[in-house]
């Protein structure tokens, strides 16, 4: 009987405990290496398919997408250029080299608009939030992160300080140190991003809910689409 697929968590801390922070002295390279590892880690640890390009793009609507060509020996990550954020291109390049470890054998078509994502059913959501808790952990290892805010509390120096070290954005810093923050005087946060100013207030249930706002759009969550290459 084959073992049970492991957790995206669980998948990003074996990464990072058994490939990254050896090949670099037993340490974390932080900020990690992103597109490096991607493309050097698949080619040798799945050489019939690995990731061989990693760019941005002309994505409306989305914020990545992972595809194959057709004969499926290759694979490539694409961004969404007009992005201007260095830290949310890093989570959806981590995002989707989440989906191409956790999910590259499922049926490959998943495209994800803002109407689509009211319709998601169990599966797709399950899928994204997947990829998101594996992006999460690999760009923000969390025993290093523990040390940062152990002891500490929470403050946007804080959180910007985490994001400055992990390369992410400030709200990917605050959604992770809510991990951390389990009693429920400071872990009830809904978090709002205006304008590229951030503000916390106490949250009135227990789904941790965020809207990102850019310029006098609203953006969608970070989302992606994996279809073939033609």
């Amino acid at each position: 009987m084959s073992a049970p697929p492991k957790s995206p968590k669980a998948t990003a801390n074996d990464l990072l405990a058994k490939v990254i922070k050896p090949a670099f002295g037993g340490v974390y390279p932080l900020p990690i290496p992103l597109a490096e590892i991607i493309t050097d880690y698949t080619r040798q640890r799945f050489p019939s398919d690995p990731i061989t390009e990693i760019k941005g793009a002309d994505l409306p609507g989305f914020e990545g997408m992972l595809r194959p060509n057709k004969a499926r020996t290759r694979w490539q990550i694409l961004y969404n250029d007009a992005d201007v954020s260095p830290g949310r291109i890093r989570f959806t390049q981590a995002h989707e080299f989440g989906h191409y470890l956790l999910h590259r054998q499922k049926p490959d078509t998943f495209s994800c608009s803002d109407a689509d994502m009211v319709e998601w059913d169990a599966v797709e959501a399950g899928i994204e939030k997947e990829a998101d808790e594996f992006a999460a952990t690999f760009l923000m290892p969390t025993d290093d992160f523990r040390d940062q805010v152990a002891g500490e509390a929470a403050s946007f120096g804080l959180l910007s300080h985490c994001a400055e070290r992990y390369e992410v954005s400030l709200m990917a810093a605050m959604l992770k140190w809510v991990e951390f923050a389990r009693a429920p005087s400071c872990s009830q946060f809904v978090t709002t991003s205006c304008f590229g100013r951030a503000r916390m207030r106490p949250r009135s249930s227990q789904a941790c809910i965020w809207r990102h706002v850019s310029g006098r759009s609203r953006c969608q969550r970070d989302q992606c689409s994996t279809t073939a290459i033609g």
